[in-house]
């Protein structure tokens, strides 16, 4: 289910001005917070895999769970809210057991270099602590006007600098 409803909630991100009093925007946000809540009890399998509860912990795995950080990090954009903020900490630690066989091993330091530079991890990727203050933020930054000026920019909370910025415009 989260794959399916998760370009709804991207949507909801990128283009929520866009969609503020249209009749999409009711189903789009439905969508979205059923993409979160699919990715809520996926966590809880994970980290029940994590503990050694379920065996399987291939590649497989190891991707599914970065997509469901992907999904917290939206979320916590998007609603602004602690509770995501820590289901993307959990998803770290998820990541860490899991990251720790075969191929995904090798995955495993850029996703940590990531987190600790968007500031979900409070130190060097040695130890790794998780921060317990808010990572990042996403803001919509316009240079002159037009839709085709529009940058999105993510920042940590410790530190001004932009961390990611992806340019939106549109083909003329």
């Amino acid at each position: 289910m989260m794959l399916i409803t998760r370009p709804f909630l991207l949507c909801s991100l990128l283009k929520g001005k866009e969609l503020d009093q249209t009749p999409k925007q009711p189903h789009f946000d439905r969508l979205a917070r059923i993409c979160v809540s699919s990715a809520e009890a996926s966590l809880e399998v994970f980290e029940g895999m994590a503990r050694g509860v379920l065996s399987s912990l291939v590649l497989v795995d190891f991707l599914f769970a970065l997509q469901l950080l992907q999904v917290f990090l939206i979320a916590a954009s998007l609603y602004r809210s602690a509770k995501h903020q820590n289901h993307a900490r959990r998803c770290i630690s998820v990541l860490r057991e899991i990251g720790a066989f075969a191929y995904a091993k090798h995955l495993l330091p850029e996703i940590l270099f990531q987190a600790q530079k968007s500031g979900l991890l409070d130190d060097d990727l040695g130890g790794g602590q998780l921060s317990s203050e808010p990572f990042l933020s996403f803001d919509p930054v316009v240079e002159g006007s037009g839709e085709s000026n529009l940058r999105y920019v993510y920042t940590s909370s410790k530190t001004s600098e932009p961390k990611l910025q992806n340019t939106h415009s549109k083909a003329g």
